[in-house]
């Protein structure tokens, strides 16, 4: 397996403990890094790794069976 960037097996960690709002994961995940959470987010939504529910005001993630998958593949 090709070698994975410790901030998205952070990122899959973290929506592996519990679903976020978009807003949040990317404020608790760029604190000291410019990492382009949402394009990530978006990736992993597309290939089924995470999906996304729509509120009013902002963005729900939670992480599909296939996410736990590959994290614990990264792991």
């Amino acid at each position: 397996m090709k070698q994975v960037a410790p901030e998205i097996v952070s990122l899959l960690y973290r929506l592996e403990k519990r679903s976020m709002s978009l807003r949040q994961l990317v404020q608790e995940t760029t604190v000291g890094s410019n990492f382009p959470i949402q394009a990530i987010v978006q990736t992993f939504a597309h290939y089924g790794y995470v999906y996304l529910v729509y509120d009013s005001s902002d963005v729900s993630v939670r992480m599909t069976q296939k996410g736990r998958q590959l994290l614990r593949k990264a792991l």
